[in-house]
């Protein structure tokens, strides 16, 4: 199997934030703080030298002022200081999720099981359906209209140029999971991934990974890249051949209104 640059995979892995359309953020040199209503704000980096506590109390008042019920705040290798992870603990955050950045080349064959049906939406209404199948699993609110909107305007886009794409797996003619992908310079973000609990343990993830692996082949991309859950999408793709480049981990607050 062809061997990837780890930089570049790491690289293209930190620079991976989504925004919704209709988002409102804060970008100033210290942080990158995101607001994901009604579910959360979320930091995507921080770099300071200021006290972490400072920034802290700063960050969660932009957060109540948006009407976000919790904090995130994201931790990787190129956050400063290098210890905020344990500063964070310190001030009350909990660890609540550990992601492990994923790359296999585009060139790689996954099989996926005969009985999963994997169809590409474009249609306002598939594209509704995705949404509403990946908030049911993920718990979250489905897209909203002026999402639903910007992903129709992406899928009008003619295939071969396309570069931006959803997925929905079907079994027994029943949607039971979403699956996106984006091309981002050399890579193919492989996003979602979202699989009804009863639905797992039958290949329906595999399937969406192969169908999106065949899907970009033709692209510039060269590889796959996707933050994967440590506990359960994770284990899955080490064992189709994805190499881990490092970790994400997340620390959450709640927030009182």
């Amino acid at each position: 199997m062809v061997s990837l640059d780890g930089a570049v995979v790491r690289d293209v892995a930190a620079k991976w934030i989504w925004a919704p359309a209709d988002a409102t953020e804060h970008v100033t040199e210290e942080y990158r703080l995101t607001h994901y209503l009604p579910d959360q704000s979320s930091v995507h980096w921080s770099r300071t030298d200021r006290p972490l506590g400072e920034v802290l109390d700063e960050v969660t008042g932009l957060a109540r002022a948006a009407g976000s019920p919790r904090l995130e705040w994201w931790v990787d290798e190129q956050t400063r200081p290098l210890d905020t992870a344990d500063r964070l603990a310190a001030l009350g955050l909990v660890l609540r999720q550990t992601l492990e950045v994923l790359a296999i080349p585009l060139g790689a064959e996954v099989g996926s099981p005969s009985d999963v049906t994997i169809r590409e939406v474009t249609d306002r209404e598939g594209l509704a359906l995705a949404s509403r199948v990946s908030a049911e699993v993920f718990g979250i609110a489905p897209a909203s209209e002026a999402q639903i909107d910007r992903e129709v305007e992406l899928a009008s886009v003619p295939t071969m140029r396309r570069t931006v794409r959803k997925y929905i797996a079907w079994v027994d003619e029943a949607p039971v999971a979403s699956a996106g992908a984006t091309v981002d310079g050399p890579a193919v973000r492989l996003w979602d991934g979202a699989v009804a609990p009863e639905h797992r343990g039958r290949g329906i993830y595999r399937a969406l990974v192969a169908r999106r692996l065949r899907d970009f082949r033709d692209t510039s991309a060269d590889f796959a890249l996707v933050k994967a859950v440590s506990t359960t999408s994770a284990p899955i793709l080490r064992r189709l051949g994805f190499t881990a480049y490092g970790e994400q981990r997340c620390w959450s607050l709640p927030l009182a209104r």
